[in-house]
């Protein structure tokens, strides 16, 4: 038999493969409109008499509508504040706003590279960890060992009789020879689950860099104090921004206006164990983030994994996360009341407040499945408020956040858009840029949040399903709340809660044991282990 040419090839692709993928794709918007024009002139879509029989038109033009540019937050840290340029920030002489103490820990290195090399690598990242306000000792050793041997030499250091603390290391860090994902996936299962140990990676090819580069020992030690539950910057809500003319081209929308192609129950009461009052404070409100991971391309095997997350501070950068599994590619949240029930009432425990506002961002939901979630998933968090107390009654907003769509815009070269050094100005808004008059029936706008220099910046949609807070410019602060992203130093293209549940589902792939989700340590649950 033969096979015809240029088929769908749906298995997962390798690293090459999917590196050049990306490289094929990430056209920059004034190449991608210029490609959707001359297609849509080569259908002939004006002269279509099945199209003119069912009275309908396309029109070859773009829909243009009106951008606004949002405000960039003040980025605040312990002695300083910073204005983000162009969506980004630097962490040049400024302290943290937390920072931890880390007294014991070690490195261990699965690479063909000498300890003595990376012991003075190693000083120089510990001299910029003080700088910027952590309390970090000297590792209690740099050793080479194998993989098979890690979690041996991982858990000889354990003189304490807690049968929760499998070593005493706050923190190891784990020098690998690549990219091997395989390799990186046994690491983090081995440090997460069987040592409860937090654990900060590196390749190879990186180490070098704690040597020499600053920036880059910066953003490791952001890693790593986020990751032992210290707190790096925050930001205040900001205002709304002026207006721009911009281009978009459309078509999964339901405006006809768009033309162009589709490119345990636990008790919440206002009385703490001693018998003080928690008062409902018009200001505690907690932000949750949804997402639920399915098997990839040519996974037949494992089941889908939920993974909720819940702020624990007023800050919104602390959060709590919860992990399920539950049958596979199923989008709606099996035990979605009782997870409520859980992060509500740790959010009571940890910060002494009953929640008024509960705000709720969903990703993965597409447009089919709006009135399932609607029905089945609000009123399973309705319905835990009413389990915890009967007169439990937060406000609520329920946002579905939406990646995968084909919308696009480009600017019409009259505002701030993003420059690029070598080519110049370029078509793709600038960060901040919000969409919201494309005169949909919904309650939704577009935003791009992050700096795209490469390619066409895909916007994220937010569908506001429900809106009981009524926060006042909403738009701008998940603006600011894509600022407080913890392990970047630039906007990043989503709000962060559901950035963390994203990556805390991509992490639990990797703590399923026949059939069954292994359970990480409850000290983790505070911290964003995962980032």
């Amino acid at each position: 038999c033969k096979i015809c040419p240029g088929q769908k090839y749906s298995k997962r692709l390798n690293d090459f493969q999917t590196s050049e993928m990306i490289k094929m794709v990430s056209k920059p918007a004034e190449s991608r409109f210029s490609d959707l024009e001359k297609r849509i002139n080569s259908l002939e879509v004006t002269n279509n008499q099945i199209l003119n029989n069912l009275n309908i038109s396309i029109d070859k033009k773009f829909y243009t509508c009106l951008g606004k540019q949002l405000n960039s937050p003040d980025i605040k840290f312990l002695n300083s504040s910073v204005k983000p340029q162009r969506g980004s920030w630097n962490l040049r002489n400024v302290k943290l706003i937390k920072s931890v103490a880390i007294q014991k820990w070690s490195v261990f290195i699965l690479a063909d590279i000498s300890p003595s090399s990376v012991n003075r690598d190693i000083s120089n990242f510990t001299r910029i960890c003080k700088e910027m306000g952590m309390k970090i000792a000297n590792p209690i050793e740099v050793r080479k060992c194998s993989l098979n041997d890690l979690e041996k030499h991982i858990t000889d250091k354990n003189t304490t009789n807690d049968p929760n603390k499998k070593t005493d290391y706050e923190l190891v860090m784990i020098i690998l020879q690549d990219k091997n994902a395989h390799n990186y996936q046994e690491v983090k299962r081995i440090c997460d689950i069987n040592c409860n140990v937090i654990s900060q990676c590196i390749i190879k090819r990186n180490i070098e860099k704690l040597g020499r580069d600053a920036s880059f020992c910066s953003n490791i030690a952001i890693k790593v104090n986020t990751k032992l539950g210290g707190i790096n910057y925050c930001t205040d809500t900001g205002g709304s921004g002026g207006a721009t003319s911009l281009g978009g081209s459309g078509g999964n929308t339901t405006s006809s206006a768009v033309s162009g192609a589709n490119t345990s129950g636990q008790h919440i009461s206002s009385a703490n164990g001693s018998g003080q009052h928690i008062a409902h404070s018009n200001d505690a409100m907690v932000i949750f983030g949804i997402d639920v991971t399915h098997p990839g391309t040519g996974d037949m095997s494992n089941n889908s994994i939920a993974a909720v997350v819940s702020s624990i501070d007023d800050t919104f950068t602390r959060y709590h996360t919860s992990l399920r599994m539950q049958e596979r590619r199923k989008e709606i949240i099996e035990d979605l009341r009782n997870i409520v029930k859980e992060h509500l009432a740790h959010y009571r425990i940890t910060t002494s407040k009953v929640p008024k506002k509960v705000l709720v961002f969903r990703d993965g939901i597409g447009d089919s499945s709006l009135q399932t979630v609607y029905f089945r998933e609000i009123e399973e968090i309705k319905n835990a408020f009413k389990e915890l107390n009967e007169n439990y009654n937060p406000d609520l907003t329920f946002v579905i956040v939406q990646k995968k769509h084909s919308i696009r815009f480009k600017g019409d070269g009259k505002g701030e858009y993003v420059k690029d050094q070598r080519r110049g100005p370029t078509c793709n808004p600038a960060p901040g840029t919000l969409i919201d008059s494309l005169g949909t029936k919904y309650n939704d706008f577009y935003m791009i949040s992050h700096f795209a220099l490469q390619g066409t910046p895909c916007p994220i949609k937010y569908h506001i399903l429900i809106d009981g807070i009524k926060i006042k410019n909403f738009s701008q602060f998940i603006y600011d709340q894509c600022h407080i992203f913890s392990r970047a130093t630039k906007a990043v293209s989503v709000v962060p809660a559901v950035y963390y549940a994203h990556l805390a589902a991509a992490r639990a792939k990797c703590y399923v044991q026949d059939e069954k989700l292994l359970e990480v340590s409850d000290a983790f649950k505070n911290v964003l282990w995962y980032l």
